[in-house]
């Protein structure tokens, strides 16, 4: 998935990351008007680097775009955001009216809004400390959903009923703050087995959690 894309882009330097992203003359203009584009620009060589494959680029690139039109960024600089006003403009951005396909349901919409934006406001120093830390998997869950939906073509509903059940399994395999890397393949079939002893579960849900 990592191997050959993200080096291209990334030896290519900052100056052509939207040409070689974009091939549509009205989206290449979208990102070069848009306001901010070097720290945009800077971002996506960022995230090149760090092995992100050229399909997450550009669905980046246009979050990226959305973000700073709802934050407006732009207008506020050297101010700091809050993860409150990224909430905020989070569910605006879900909630808004599209009539490009496909639709992710509003709560996975503002799950990824969300992530992106407090990455770029993270990277550009801008997003005022939580008070709060989210979920360390959670970057992970709304992963997971946009491949379910790009590579897999699942329907929204699917989508946030398999992130549910994962939420579900990571909130008890990491309670405490545990590292995600410490769960064991012996602990989830610990879990999935308790699940069918219990008796609470039938055959399908037990599937779908293994899945």
């Amino acid at each position: 998935l990592y191997s050959e894309p993200f080096f291209h882009f990334y030896e290519e330097g900052v100056s052509n990351m939207f040409d070689q992203l974009f091939e549509r003359s009205h989206a290449l203009t979208r990102q070069r008007s848009a306001p901010m584009v070097d720290e945009r620009r800077l971002y996506l060589v960022h995230c090149a680097g760090q092995g992100m494959a050229k399909s997450t680029l550009k669905l980046t690139a246009e979050l990226l775009v959305a973000v700073e039109q709802y934050l407006r960024i732009a207008a506020r600089s050297g101010s700091r955001i809050s993860l409150q006003e990224v909430d905020d403009a989070g569910n605006d951005w879900a909630n808004r009216r599209t009539v490009r396909p496909p639709h992710l349901h509003p709560k996975l919409s503002k799950q990824r809004f969300v992530c992106q934006a407090v990455r770029w406001l993270t990277f550009m120093s801008c997003l005022e400390p939580a008070r709060t830390p989210a979920k360390p998997h959670e970057e992970k869950v709304i992963e997971f959903a946009d491949f379910m939906l790009r590579e897999r073509g699942l329907s929204p509903m699917t989508i946030e009923q398999r992130c549910y059940t994962v939420r579900q399994l990571l909130d008890q395999l990491c309670d405490g703050g545990r590292s995600f890397q410490d769960v064991t393949v012996s602990e989830v079939d610990s879990i999935l087995a308790a699940r069918v002893n219990q008796g609470h579960y039938v055959r399908a849900s037990v599937q779908t959690c293994a899945s």
